[in-house]
């Protein structure tokens, strides 16, 4: 699918911009829009070689420091901003500075915490965009390479810098994921199978260290191209696979926290 190119996102925040625009078209009450969430490809000025933000072999792991590298338009450039907590994420990871918030400090990705490092300010800068993050430092390629898997850092706000400025490209919304099978391998427990029967129905088998064989049925409550959420009702247990970060959490009842996670070892999505 080809890229299509946002002149301006209006990003909701404590900024004044000089004629706003969305999609061509021209924005002038910024401020009475809700904060929403906006899906985008980030892409790096002309002049700082036109790459994208991506993660490096799509390893959506905390503590991978990003990269700028050839444009894809695949899942592992597709960076969501959520304007109510200035947070940039990507499946379920931050990105964030490390460090104190020091010049030069690298920029990766980490579980997300609402930490003062996780915190990025969009201002707008002509027809792009700076990301200012901790102590007002913004984020920019490092040394101003051009060319793909350029590390990124944090440094001293430069509206001149082409390093620091960031086109800014809808990204397409996102898809069903629609998995049949997805295979877990749980520390100690072995392998669990879970297999879609119909629609959002699933059922799940294994056989526990005893030897005991399990079927539980559960149901579809979300499917995205990231994340997929599955509810057992005669156990009130909750799924959430991460396919991203290829992760699956389990918990008891709709709140509290979620348990150790197990790795997805096979999919077919």
């Amino acid at each position: 699918m080809p890229f299509r190119m946002v002149a301006r996102f209006t990003i909701v925040c404590a900024i004044t911009f000089t004629a706003p625009t969305f999609n061509g078209k021209p924005f002038t009450a910024a401020a009475q829009q809700q904060p929403q969430v906006l899906r985008m490809i980030i892409q790096s000025h002309p002049n700082a070689g036109k790459k994208c933000l991506d993660i490096p072999s799509a390893q959506y792991i905390a503590g991978m420091r990003l990269q700028t590298f050839d444009c894809n338009n695949q899942n592992d450039e597709t960076f969501a901003y959520d304007q109510g907590t200035q947070r940039l994420f990507i499946g379920h990871l931050c990105v964030e500075s490390w460090g104190r918030g020091d010049a030069a400090d690298a920029v990766g990705l980490g579980v997300c915490i609402d930490a003062p490092n996780q915190q990025w300010r969009a201002t707008a800068s002509g027809e792009y965009y700076q990301f200012a993050g901790m102590n007002n430092h913004c984020l920019e390629i490092k040394a101003g390479a051009k060319d793909g898997g350029a590390p990124l850092q944090i440094a001293n706000c430069q509206t001149a810098s082409s390093s620091q400025l960031w086109a800014l490209i809808e990204a397409p919304n996102p898809q069903p994921a629609r998995c049949t099978h997805i295979s877990l391998h749980v520390p100690g427990g072995g392998d669990v199978e879970f297999l879609r029967t119909a629609n959002d129905e699933w059922v799940n088998q294994f056989v526990d260290p005893n030897g005991k064989p399990w079927t539980f049925n559960w149901r579809s409550l979300s499917e995205s191209d990231s994340e997929l959420i599955l509810y057992d009702q005669s156990r009130d247990r909750y799924g959430r696979f991460d396919l991203f970060g290829r992760k699956t959490y389990a918990r008891n009842g709709a709140t509290g926290g979620w348990g150790t996670p197990a790795s997805i070892i096979r999919s077919d999505c």
